[in-house]
């Protein structure tokens, strides 16, 4: 199948994060700056860092359930035929069918549309995590408390690169369906 436009707009918007998460580093290491002499709430760090693992996990549920609930909303015609590697003649109708769009071109339009929004969600709460230790540098606390907010934000966006197959395959899980070229 030919790539979706859309898919370039997704990869465009991971980008864009992925550098705003490296800008974030580099204003928290340029001596930009001007962090107070000490630390203002000492248990940020802690409380940031619970924040985080609660953001990480909501960037995995929540999507996902959106997605879910998107892609099984999605009005696309679904068809049974027999698998493409089943026998010829006779004996092909009485094999097991598999489900497949109707349109794949039109399934393949409502995969991307009801990928796109938790796609944002996902890598916007991954980029919460990197401006936490924004915030931590802005407030003055020493860097190594700082570095794993980054970390943890720019892997949750890189682990977010947006394919094809991943787009398809999850409407495909959504649907209970599979694209007519799919031979699963």
């Amino acid at each position: 199948m030919a790539q979706h436009p859309t898919l370039n707009v997704m990869r465009i918007l991971w980008m864009a994060m992925l550098i705003a998460t490296t800008m974030y580093v580099g204003l928290a290491f340029s001596g930009i700056l001007k962090p107070p002499p000490e630390p203002v709430v000492p248990m940020m760090p802690f409380v940031f860092g619970l924040l985080s693992l609660v953001l990480t996990i909501v960037s995995f549920a929540l999507p996902r359930s959106i997605h879910a609930a998107a892609a099984r909303a999605a009005e696309v015609e679904i068809r049974e035929e027999a698998p493409p590697d089943a026998f010829s003649g006779h004996y092909r109708e009485a094999m097991e069918k598999r489900r497949v769009f109707a349109d794949p071109a039109a399934a393949m339009a409502k995969a991307y549309t009801s990928y796109m929004t938790p796609f944002v969600l996902s890598i916007a709460f991954s980029e919460a995590i990197a401006l936490f230790g924004l915030v931590l540098a802005f407030l003055g606390f020493e860097k190594i408390l700082v570095v794993p907010f980054f970390v943890a934000g720019a892997t949750l966006i890189a682990i977010r690169f947006p394919t094809q197959p991943k787009i398809l395959d999850a409407f495909e899980a959504a649907r209970g369906a599979t694209f007519p070229s799919s031979t699963s």
